[in-house]
């Protein structure tokens, strides 16, 4: 509980004894004061937001206004543009589509000129097979008239010998010594081949 002046001091007398009522009462007209003052800038605060809303609506307003009449006055030029910009793409994607059919001619020219070599080398090859197999084959043909012609002659010398033998006088020595030629002969010479 607040002191009255009295009870702080017991010596006042008369007004002197008003003066906790006069705080009071100014710190009241103080407080009203300020109420009205929030108050009356509350509400001027409420039609400034409002004054800026309106000229904030109508700002937006006009820049659409604008916006507009630019979209219609850039019209005509955007839609050159575009024509130009399609214009561009159709010259791009034809002188791609060239370059495409160019590589793809030179890639099919390369594949054939492969398959022109591939064939030159498989008619080469077989050419060079099939003089290998002539040549192996007048090689073996050679190789069996050389050995008919060396059993021929064997069979001749054969002959011959036993002829020989037959005419030679039939002593013992002469038939040792032709035994030892024929069988020194059958050794070394033809059977040794």
């Amino acid at each position: 509980k607040q002191k009255t002046a009295y009870e702080i001091c017991a010596c006042l007398v008369g007004s002197e004894m008003c003066i906790r009522d006069r705080y009071q009462r100014r710190v009241r007209e103080h407080r009203r004061i300020e109420t009205n003052m929030s108050n009356a800038a509350f509400r001027l605060g409420n039609v400034a937001r409002r004054h800026n809303a309106a000229i904030w609506r109508q700002r937006r307003r006009e820049e659409k206004a604008r916006w507009a009449d630019f979209k219609a006055s850039m019209a005509p030029a955007l839609e050159e543009m575009a024509h130009q910009r399609n214009a561009k793409t159709l010259a791009a994607n034809a002188t791609y589509t060239e370059a495409q059919e160019a590589l793809q001619r030179r890639k099919n020219a390369r594949r054939a000129v492969a398959q022109v070599n591939d064939a030159a080398h498989k008619v080469k090859q077989e050419k060079q097979y099939a003089v290998r197999a002539e040549k192996a084959r007048v090689q073996a043909v050679v190789r069996h008239a050389e050995k008919d012609a060396a059993a021929a002659a064997r069979r001749e010398w054969l002959r011959a010998l036993n002829e020989d033998v037959a005419a030679w006088h039939e002593t013992p020595d002469e038939l040792d010594y032709a035994r030892f030629r024929i069988d020194d002969a059958k050794k070394f010479k033809f059977f040794n081949n």
